[in-house]
């Protein structure tokens, strides 16, 4: 168990992986975010030429694989902040992987943590 405070500026956290399935993009978007961008046939003639997932489903992967690979080893998480960037769409079958790092530590009170 480590505490905000024993981060250091640059520390990287594996988070592991995670494929996401086209049913999966289409099952969240019905029943939490119905964007045009994961509806098939609105996706087809949109911006990505095809169907993605919406930031708030790739938001609640990266969620889910914090909470697994860093949140059940650190106590104090309370009232911390992250920064997402999302550069590219994720389409289905795209491998989501990420290895944060601590961007920040001030007063050894809080981390920031930056992709």
């Amino acid at each position: 168990m480590f505490y905000a405070e024993d981060l250091a500026v640059g520390q990287r956290f594996e988070l592991g992986s995670y494929t996401i399935s086209e049913e999966e993009i289409v099952g969240f978007a019905k029943q939490y975010d119905p964007v045009p961008i994961t509806d098939k046939e609105a996706a087809a003639t949109g911006p990505f030429g095809g169907l993605i997932a919406s930031g708030f489903n790739t938001l609640a992967i990266y969620q889910r694989l914090i909470v697994e690979a860093v949140w059940t080893q650190v106590a104090g998480i309370v009232g911390r902040s992250f920064e997402v960037r999302l550069s590219r769409p994720v389409r289905q079958e795209h491998l989501l992987r990420e290895t944060p790092k601590s961007k920040s530590s001030p007063s050894g009170q809080s981390a920031e943590m930056a992709s």
